[in-house]
């Protein structure tokens, strides 16, 4: 039988409240866990290992592709769409962005259904919203699709 996460979720939530309802009937599992000086988890090691952040395997997967550290910024989201020949149709919207602005780096992303084109790597809105406007005036026609977004940039 397979269990998801969420029905294993249930099941201890819900043997937890019966156990504690056997000993007091008047006393809640938020009432135990704020009584008892101490909380023993019970887990696998293999889970503890997976949830266990391994810094050193980090580093050396980072020195490996070379690639710098992502932070929380904006980008211009400038195509999006899910239909026939959208891959194609990315593609051809990164290589003209790129041509025309030759400092602004586009990415193309496919995240199931849809193929997506973001423009930059701005830290504050400020900067999108200055890039955006040049962005709008050099691709008139279809600049009114465009919106800055947030998202995690090099």
């Amino acid at each position: 039988m397979k269990l998801s996460l969420r029905n294993i979720a249930t099941a201890l939530l819900f043997s937890g409240f019966l156990h504690a309802t056997a000993e007091a009937p008047d006393s809640t599992i938020v009432d135990r866990i704020n009584a008892s000086e101490t909380i023993e988890v019970i887990q696998p090691a293999a889970l503890e290992q997976r949830l266990i952040p391994n810094r050193e395997a980090d580093a050396v997967t980072s020195a490996n592709h070379a690639t710098p550290a992502a932070r929380s910024g904006f980008r211009i989201q400038i195509f999006d769409s899910n239909a026939r020949g959208a891959r194609n149709e990315a593609q051809g919207r990164k290589r003209a962005v790129e041509s025309r602005f030759s400092k602004m780096r586009a990415y193309v992303t496919f995240d199931s259904p849809y193929w997506r084109v973001r423009v930059g790597d701005f830290h504050t809105r400020a900067e999108a919203e200055h890039a955006l406007t040049e962005l709008r005036r050099s691709f008139p026609g279809s600049g009114a699709s465009f919106r800055i977004v947030r998202d995690r940039i090099n």
